[in-house]
């Protein structure tokens, strides 16, 4: 069919596992189950179309439904009589249902299994004798002609309507769609000239929501609606109607555009972007062969429907592979990171935006539950270490009387919001409860004067340093500096939290226990996190050490690694530039983070843990094997080792002239790149005589194989143990890139008229050349 139908009358249907085997999308409405058997069925494939089923007229020989139309509805019914078995239940039906919809226009189809010279069949049986008197004493109207509709001898396939449908059907004929049924296909149009079948709209460009329909009504304009009702008394035909309408339209439109929220366009991609006609083509193939399958026909054999299900989801898989990996490319882009990054990103911070509480309760009961949630963040009394009496502020004669005394909280869900009036303490999270926290702590700071002691404050938090020549004065100038604290706390209705202080000391004796008068204790613990770092105990006295840091960052970055590893591919993914890019924009700046500090205190344990994780990535950045040296890694990418950076960044960091900062971090990674160049192969170096890689080198999987010497070479695979013989298959003792390039007979006809590796470097025409030997040679021997 070259249309596809929007709706379809089934008999005798085709039924696995008790239901009619079409798309899951298509709508579908069964008669009732005679000895477990559907005997009619109406499929729904226009999903626009307004449907409703009539349960009171549905049973095991029919099927019928409501088709709603912009002015009223119309009934269609889908029959299936067995032979010779009309009786008063029948008649009955068609009485009932003609009666209760005598006002709509119905529509009767179906396999009647009926005879009778009255629709121009040959003769007469039971059911068209029977069938012929429902059909004059209700006034229906047989739409069928000549054409034979059952093995082209008989017309027991009937199309019958009322009066009120019969305007309703056109182009009626018969015809032979399917060759594996009895029976012809009978089609025609449903439509009306002064009537048409009702749509789902499903776009707004509002988001309607009952809280939202009071103020809608309020902001229809009443003064136009008042003039709207002059025009509609002096409404004298149809041209004047369909004004009033547009200008009541445009009312109600303005008054949604103040009052309701209105739908943004989704800024993701087209759903399903990978399909293309070829999968479409290989779908109603699949769908074909299926059906054949499951009616067992012997056309189809199980291995045949398996291969062309397999190929038909292999297809599929491969199509969403190429359309992501395309996405993460993003080849046309020209940012520095493209996809990839925001995707990272996206895996590195999820955020949940559900709360199961509020999701859980009806509408109407959400702001109730939001209010309760509201009053247990900012309850009207309590006390703890995070609350700061207005009374307090009031003493330091700053005028934040008013704001204290009319600070509000506001928790917005989806279309609620709920406000609450704050009557006690300072809002964590507020926008000037830092600031409000500094000027109640600054007395604190001033007043603090405990010798050998120094206290520092951070943006929610203190620390203390003490010092003393014994550990008996220490732990006791300890419980001093604590004490002091409290009570300077309790003054003002705060209190320390003594689950979150920590002691760190300083020496490698045995670290005591902190027990104060108030009978809590605090322990000693080995690392402490001040401002993102880490830091703990080192073994001499003058030392501190940053190892925990160091692991701590790696770690994360791992994780940061494990996500861009599964993102990137040898053949796909974004581009060798843009890997270096995000390794250097997003990766090692978190690696670098407070370097002034611990920069110069790694031991060499921490050096080559930091040079590890950078090579693990620079690799997949140029493709290469895991073997490859982290001398050729560098130089590939231009990118010095992270402990020669770190040195570099620690000379330079104080130098205030940015150009002069930048002009001794690029002598300094010259000369870096210079002596790692010193450290490399000579099959390396017989690609480039020097350390200067030409612009025009874009590394890839195949090339990188040839200028590494890493690869599909039997030198490098008899090397790691795992071909028994450096030999080549031509004959040749060893097969090395260099032999494959230039000597090797079985690979004469790509070998071009180059006589060093060197020569492939020189320009883009030579690289073209070189590349494409390379990738005909790996993806041959792959």
């Amino acid at each position: 069919m070259q249309n596809i139908p929007d709706i379809l009358a089934l008999q005798e249907p085709y039924v696995f596992k008790n239901r009619v085997p079409f798309p899951l999308s298509s709508r579908m409405f069964h008669s009732n189950m005679l000895d477990n058997v559907i005997y009619c069925s109406i499929i729904i494939l226009n999903k626009s179309l307004i449907v409703k089923k009539l349960d009171n007229f549905t049973n095991s020989f029919a099927t019928a439904i409501l088709i709603q139309t912009k002015l009223s509805s119309l009934v269609f019914v889908n029959i299936y009589l067995h032979s010779n078995i009309f009786c008063d239940i029948h008649q009955n039906y068609f009485t009932s249902i003609l009666s209760t919809y005598s006002n709509l226009p119905i529509i009767f189809c179906g396999d009647f299994n009926a005879r009778n010279p009255y629709w121009n069949d040959s003769t007469t049986n039971r059911n068209g004798y029977k069938f012929k008197e429902v059909i004059t004493s209700h006034n229906l109207i047989v739409l069928n002609d000549k054409s034979k509709t059952c093995r082209n001898a008989s017309i027991i396939d009937l199309t019958i309507t009322n009066s009120k449908a019969y305007s309703y059907i056109t182009n009626w004929n018969v015809t032979r769609l399917t060759e594996i049924s009895d029976h012809e296909t009978i089609n025609f149009n449903i439509s009306s000239p002064n009537d048409e079948f009702g749509r789902h709209y499903i776009k707004s460009t509002w988001k309607f929501v009952e809280n939202n329909m009071q103020n809608f009504v309020d902001n229809i304009n009443p003064d136009k609606i008042q003039e709207l009702n002059l025009l509609i008394n002096n409404c004298h035909d149809s041209f004047d109607i369909d004004l009033v309408i547009s200008k009541l339209s445009k009312i109600y439109i303005e008054a949604a555009y103040l009052s309701l929220p209105v739908r943004k366009s989704s800024s993701f991609p087209k759903k399903f972007s990978w399909w293309t006609p070829n999968l479409e083509a290989q779908k109603r193939h699949f769908h074909y062969i299926k059906n054949l399958y499951y009616r067992r026909d012997p056309r189809v054999s199980e291995d045949e429907y398996k291969i062309i299900r397999n190929n038909y989801t292999r297809s599929i898989r491969l199509a969403k592979r190429e359309s992501f990996r395309s996405f993460l490319e993003d080849a046309e882009s020209n940012t520095h990171y493209g996809n990839t990054f925001k995707l990272i990103k996206s895996l590195l911070n999820k955020v949940n935006n559900q709360i199961p509480m509020i999701d859980q309760v009806s509408t109407s009961s959400k702001p109730v539950v939001m209010n309760q949630m509201l009053n247990a963040l900012f309850p009207d009394d309590v006390t703890s270490n995070d609350n700061m009496v207005a009374r307090n502020i009031r003493n330091h004669h700053f005028n934040f009387n008013n704001l204290i005394s009319t600070t509000s909280a506001n928790f917005n869900y989806g279309d609620f919001s709920i406000w609450k009036t704050l009557t006690n303490g300072c809002p964590q999270g507020g926008a000037l409860s830092p600031l409000l926290w500094i000027i109640l702590l600054n007395n604190l700071l001033v007043s603090y004067n405990i010798p050998n002691s120094k206290i520092v404050a951070f943006a929610d938090d203190i620390t203390i340093i003490c010092w003393a020549s014994s550990i008996i004065e220490l732990t006791g100038k300890i419980k001093t500096c604590i004490e002091y604290v409290e009570n300077w706390c309790d003054n003002r209705k705060l209190s320390i939290n003594h689950s979150k202080t920590n002691i760190l000391y300083l020496f490698n004796n045995s670290k005591p226990i902190i027990n104060l008068n108030n009978g809590t204790s605090i322990h000693p613990c080995d690392t402490m996190k001040i401002l993102g770092l880490t830091f703990g105990n080192h073994r001499h006295r003058n030392k501190l050490n940053f190892t925990p840091h160091i692991l701590n960052t790696t770690n994360k970055i791992q994780r940061i690694s494990n996500i861009l590893f599964a993102l990137i591919g040898n053949t796909w993914g974004i581009s060798h530039k843009k890997r270096v890019n995000l390794y250097k924009g997003m990766i090692r700046p978190a690696i670098m983070y407070g370097y002034q500090i611990w920069g110069d205190k790694l031991i060499v344990k921490t050096k080559n843990k930091l040079n590890s994780i950078q090579h693990h990535i620079l690799l997949k950045s140029i493709y290469a094997y895991q073997t490859v040296s982290c001398n050729i890694v560098c130089i590939l990418n231009n990118v010095e080792k992270l402990t020669d950076y770190i040195d570099s960044s620690l000379i330079t960091y104080k130098i205030q002239d940015k150009a002069v900062r930048k002009i001794v971090m690029a002598l300094r990674k010259k000369h870096s790149i210079n002596n790692y160049f010193n450290h490399v192969n000579d099959n390396f170096k017989s690609f480039f005589p020097t350390s200067h890689i030409p612009y025009f080198f874009k590394p890839n999987f195949f090339n990188v194989q040839f200028i590494t010497g890493h690869g599909l070479f039997m030198s490098y695979l008899h090397r790691i143990n795992v071909k028994p013989s450096p030999a080549c298959e031509c004959g040749h003792s060893y097969q090395d890139p260099s032999h494959i390039l230039f000597n090797c007979s079985l690979h004469r006809q790509f070998q071009h008229n180059i006589s060093s590796p060197s020569e492939f470097m020189l320009n883009k025409c030579n690289l073209s050349l070189f590349n494409n030997f390379c990738k005909g040679y790996i993806i041959s021997h792959y």
